[in-house]
């Protein structure tokens, strides 16, 4: 029954997001979810729900500390980072997170989010929200300093928030859905797009799991030319110290690997790209259970 309703949320959600290609959720920010293929929205359980699934956060632990940065497909000045903070045992009721993530290209522009995150589990089912603020702040691209009054060139900053889910089938299935920039006013609306995210995962060895995001896209004509893009991966774990991963995006091969020292891991991920140079992500993440 529970898992019926969860199929018929991820259909309503998928008509509804017909905007598509939401601000910041094709970015990763996340080495370990970007070296097995980008399939996050089931699985994530640290401060990289603040990006990928909030209801995620009630897995954090006692803390969650995580930061990425890296050089986007090799292009000089152009890059993107990452810090977020989560925590379940400090909370009364729930779990709480903060997240920040900025997109830039040093002396041109910067796209900027940061958000605030709450989650709360009911049995087997977690239910998580974020509360965004989102900002482009061109820099340096005035041609004269009567631009600086021309609102299509000015620093834009809108609110919007996210809803998201993760059910619990049992010890070894898990399902998540996301629905991402829902707009808080009718400016928000007209200038920031909704998308979503729904997949699920399988833990088939004991320290084996692969799962797979489900993202719908939409042409020009909207609901009429909806597509589908599959993120799939697996991460396989080794004394719980190593891990090696694999997996496709949509659009190419990805692969990566992590090293744990006690609370501490280091995680990179490599993505190819059809046009451009590949990418080199580097993610550093501390964990208290």
């Amino acid at each position: 029954m529970v898992l019926r309703i969860f199929l018929i949320l991820c259909l309503l959600f998928t008509c509804y997001s017909y905007n598509a290609e939401g601000a910041f959720n094709d970015i990763p920010v996340d080495a370990k979810q970007a070296g097995s293929g980008g399939g996050s929205v089931s699985v994530v359980d640290d401060a990289y729900a603040c990006v990928y699934n909030p209801a995620g956060i009630v897995d954090a632990g006692k803390l969650s500390v995580a930061t990425t940065f890296y050089n986007k497909y090799g292009i000089p000045n152009y890059y993107v980072k990452y810090f977020g903070i989560a925590s379940e045992s400090y909370i009364p009721s729930g779990a709480a997170g903060l997240g920040f993530v900025q997109e830039s290209v040093t002396g041109i522009v910067s796209k900027n989010r940061l958000s605030l995150s709450y989650a709360y589990k009911i049995k087997n089912i977690s239910c998580g929200v974020n509360i965004k603020y989102l900002s482009f702040v061109p820099q340096g691209i005035y041609e004269d300093e009567n631009d600086r009054d021309d609102p299509s060139i000015n620093t834009k900053a809108y609110f919007s928030s996210d809803i998201g889910i993760q059910y619990y089938y049992d010890s070894e299935f898990r399902f998540g859905i996301s629905y991402y920039n829902i707009p808080f006013s009718k400016n928000s609306k007209e200038n920031i797009n909704s998308s979503m995210r729904m997949g699920g995962s399988y833990k088939f060895l004991e320290d084996a799991t692969c799962s797979f995001d489900l993202v719908p896209k939409y042409g020009i004509k909207g609901i009429r030319n909806l597509s589908v893009e599959i993120n799939t991966g697996v991460e396989i774990r080794v004394q719980n110290r190593f891990a090696f991963r694999a997996g496709y995006n949509g659009n190419s091969l990805t692969a990566g690997a992590g090293v744990r020292v006690s609370w501490l891991e280091f995680s990179y991920a490599f993505s190819a790209h059809q046009f451009f140079s590949g990418t080199h992500i580097f993610s550093l993440s501390m964990e208290m259970k």
